[in-house]
């Protein structure tokens, strides 16, 4: 099989993806950078999967903080001055959303909202395609799939937010708990945002979510490789619009090596 020839749908199966490094995962990110900045269409196309998920987001935000501002005056009533200190619990919430849970949110919604998840499509069509010279066959079967990928993607969302809440338990066990917690949140931010970043391209070759869990398994050092910038501050907000044309960067070099070694 050459690289000019289209792969039949599930002739890649997860085992035959070659692990990938840590470094591979994160030059990619950098690349996706550079992609974007020089091709137009991607950042035009990334502002409006960004533009429709920050309306889902921010509604959320504003709905939550309003919820608890009219808990304050009921508070005031009761604790007197000590109400202020619930003030100073949601700004600490709010900066801890911004931080552990809203670039792995938008990650994740990228593929679970249909319209951004076609958007998403789009994208890693024109990288994969500048990578390997010619689209991912596989890839035309999610445009009309629409609902098992949102049904994977929803999984995927649970399982984040099951672990999450794990984690936040840890918060119970004074000091060193607070620590572990945070660490932990760290790490499941760093791995649902990369393999969100990789979804198009598993989903391209129709992998539905345990055969997705078995990918992901495979090219764990680049999925922490090309996730890990949601982690770093100011980068994990830039990695909303790069993060994903990174990941068709490192789909393009797992593809690549898949081919190689079933010719």
């Amino acid at each position: 099989m050459t690289h000019s020839e289209p792969a039949p749908a599930f002739a890649i199966e997860p085992e035959s993806l070659h692990p990938s490094s840590f470094g591979e995962g994160f030059a990619s990110t950098f690349r996706g950078m550079g992609l974007m900045l020089r091709t137009p269409k991607l950042l035009l196309l990334a502002f409006l999967a960004m533009l429709i998920n920050g309306i889902v987001v921010g509604l959320l935000l504003w709905w939550g903080w309003s919820e608890s501002n009219a808990l304050l005056p009921f508070l005031k009533k009761y604790l007197g001055f000590a109400a202020w200190g619930f003030t100073i619990f949601k700004w600490v919430l709010l900066l801890a959303l911004l931080y552990f849970v809203v670039p792995t949110v938008f990650s994740i919604l990228l593929n679970l909202n249909p319209i951004s998840a076609y958007l998403a499509t789009l994208m890693f069509q024109i990288v994969f395609a500048k990578e390997m010279g010619e689209k991912l066959p596989e890839t035309d079967s999610f445009m009309t799939n629409i609902s098992k990928v949102v049904w994977t993607e929803f999984r995927k969302l649970l399982a984040m937010v099951g672990l999450m809440f794990v984690a936040v338990l840890f918060n119970f066990i004074p000091i060193v708990g607070s620590v572990f917690a945070a660490f932990l949140l760290i790490m499941i931010n760093v791995q649902f945002s990369g393999w969100s970043y990789m979804a198009p391209y598993y989903e391209g070759l129709g992998y539905e979510y345990r055969r997705q869990r078995a990918a992901v398994a495979r090219q764990n050092k680049a999925i922490w490789g090309i996730g890990v910038v949601a982690a770093i501050p100011f980068l994990n907000l830039l990695a909303l619009f790069f993060g994903p044309i990174g990941g068709a960067v490192l789909a393009a070099k797992v593809h690549k090596k898949a081919l190689d070694s079933m010719r």
